[in-house]
Order: C-alpha cells, then structure tokens, then sequence
C-alpha cells in the first residue's frame, strides 16, 4: 500500500507558491504538525513593475499595511516553501534564478542558482534531499540538492510532447512515493492546447513514461485528499466548457470523473489545496477572472460551496495543513491577505497591504 504525503499547491500567477510538506518517504514534514504559530509569506506586486516578498502577521486582524514587513524585492513568478527544514525558496520568472532562505530571512541565503536562461521556472518542490524544478519552457525536470542548490540530474519529458513537441509542465506534486506532474501541452502558437496531461514518476528516475491524457484542457494545479488526486483545469481561453475538476485514483494513476462536468462562466483558475478533509479552489467569474472567488468543492458530487464573504478578486490560497488563507487582490482599501475557517469559510481576520497581495505560503 501507497504511503500518501499532501503536497499542497498554493497559488499561481503573476506570483505562484506551492507548498512542500514531504520527506523522501512519502511521509509529512514539520510544515503539518504543530508549531509556535504560523507566519504567512506573500508577493505584493503592482502587476508591472513592483514585486515584493512580504512577512504578514497571521493571527490578528491588521488595519495598516505598514505593519506588513517587506523582506526583500522578488520581481519573478513564485515561491515555494520547505516547512520541514524552514526553508523558503523564491523563484524568479526574470532571471531564471531559484533563491533559498532560511526562516524567509533575506540574511539567510542558503544559494542562489541559475536553472537555465528562458526556462520559465515555474515552481520548485522540496522532496527529502532533492529540489525539483519545474520549468515550462522545457521538456524536463531540473533535480537540485536541496541544501547547496547543486545540479543533480533532469528528469526527461518528451514522451509527454504534444503535436508541436511541447510538454509545458505547470505544477509539481509529491504522493504515494511518486513525483506527478501535470502538462499543460500548449501550442507554439500559445493560443491553443492539446489536452492535459498527469505524469507519474519515480523521484530518482531519467525519465518519465507517458502520462495520462486528461478529458479537461489547460491543467493549473493538484491536490491530493485522502486516496484522491484532483486536477484543477482552467480550459482555454477561447472556450468556456472545456475546463473543470478531475479525480484520479493514486494507487493506481487512473481517471476516475470529471467531477465538476461543465463550468460554463465558473472556471477553476491557478490553484487548489486539500485541508481539513475538504477542497477549496479559486473560480474566475470572467474569462481573464478579473473577478474571483474562493469556494469550497465537495470532492465527490463537485458541488461549489458558498463563495466567501467580503472578497472580490482571490489570487491564492495557502495552507499549513490546518488552516487556511487568501489573497484578495480588490480594490485599494480592501486587499489584504485573509484567514478562513477551512470547515465553514468564515473570514476570521484581514491583514491588508499596501500593494495587491499574489501568491502566499505559510512557515509554521
């Protein structure tokens, strides 16, 4: 029988985080058991020019956005976070760099690497001894050494390419003992998709075998809840029903349904975590979700839960394994970072910032 680890994934966009909670053995790091109290890391940005990685207070509501500390400048697309060791590693979409700090302290740097100029660097995924890269603009995988930042080996893609020779993979996951990886598979023409993909594979393999083809298109982000794997899929852009929520079986990498059917204007968008026995997901209300709420899904009928109250545009959501946040990017004097009940969706507090907060991850 499958050892499962959740590794739960964050945010995605123009700042991404993903959460890491497992070691080598499939089992749960230090991120899901208790700690002194949780510290929520967030990238604020204008959206252009301005990105910055702040420490939010997690447990009390927060009026001013000067009580939000900037810890450094982060211009690039994510974060990911090692709750195990406290590490909190920065990837920069600009330069292609991955940036390790230990406890999220900017003094701290553990290394500073370049994966490879033009790759996209996406998100990375700390598994035991081993960072793994995901970078969309290759058909691999990087494989780092997770305390010197060392290049390891690759993982090869290409059995995944589309019809245009891509494979585009999005997120990164670590369950049942094995790395999964989903494909987005887009055209040259970055207009249009083959179907996605989910690719299972060993931690210490070459190579990954083909994945499995999904029925939804366009896949940006997983979670894994109790034997479960679910597959949020956008759709594409120039389609409305094409998009939706897939279940697959761990043990043995099969599809199972698409359990959300058709989505119409409600599409799942960037990401999806697993807490407390529930899933919860961001839905666009608009082909580019300029509008967006944070609803909970139940992981067998697919029914939408009621959208949280007093938020108008959700960017992300984090987890430490117990509780719950978003980023509510809204209007000026409403962005915050918000804590939710993950059993009922009550916002329990609000800490604003002074720019729109993005992607988060928690240090417990």
């Amino acid at each position: 029988m499958r050892t499962t680890c959740i590794s739960a994934t964050l945010a995605l966009g123009a700042a991404g985080i993903f959460l890491s909670s497992c070691d080598g053995a499939g089992n749960a790091t230090a991120s899901q058991q208790a700690g002194p109290g949780p510290v929520v890391f967030v990238i604020a940005t204008d959206g252009s020019t301005t990105y910055e990685l702040q420490r939010v207070p997690a447990d009390s509501n927060v009026d001013s956005a000067t009580d939000v500390e900037n810890v450094s400048d982060a211009t690039g697309w994510g974060v990911a976070l090692d709750g195990g060791s406290g590490v909190l590693y920065v990837e920069n979409q600009n330069t292609d760099e991955v940036v390790a700090f230990r406890d999220g302290d900017k003094s701290q740097v553990l290394f500073d690497v370049v994966v490879g100029k033009g790759t996209d660097v996406y998100q990375v995924l700390q598994v035991g001894s081993r960072l793994f890269v995901d970078r969309w603009n290759t058909n691999s995988i990087l494989v780092l050494d997770a305390t010197s930042g060392d290049s390891v080996r690759s993982i090869d893609l290409s059995a995944s390419v589309n019809s245009d020779g891509l494979v585009s993979p999005s997120r990164l996951a670590f369950a049942g003992g094995k790395l999964w990886i989903l494909a987005q598979r887009i055209h040259s023409d970055y207009t249009s998709y083959d179907s996605g993909m989910v690719i299972e594979v060993d931690t210490g393999a070459k190579a990954a075998p083909r994945g499995l083809t999904l029925p939804t298109v366009n896949p940006q982000d997983l979670a894994i809840l109790g034997a479960k794997i679910y597959v949020a899929s956008h759709g594409s852009y120039d389609a409305t029903e094409n998009g939706g929520i897939d279940r697959l079986d761990l043990a043995t990498g099969r599809w199972e349904a698409t359990i959300t059917g058709k989505l119409g204007a409600h599409k799942p968008i960037n990401n999806m975590v697993s807490v407390g026995g529930k899933l919860w997901t961001v839905l666009g209300l608009d082909i580019y979700a300029d509008s967006s709420i944070a609803v909970s899904v139940d992981p067998v009928s697919g029914l939408f839960g009621p959208a949280v109250g007093s938020t108008r545009a959700v960017w992300g959501l984090a987890t430490d394994g117990t509780s719950l946040w978003l980023s509510d990017k809204a209007t000026a004097d409403q962005q915050a970072v918000v804590k939710l009940d993950p059993a009922t969706g009550a916002v329990l507090n609000r800490a604003k910032t002074a720019l729109p907060p993005g992607a988060m991850a928690v240090l417990p």
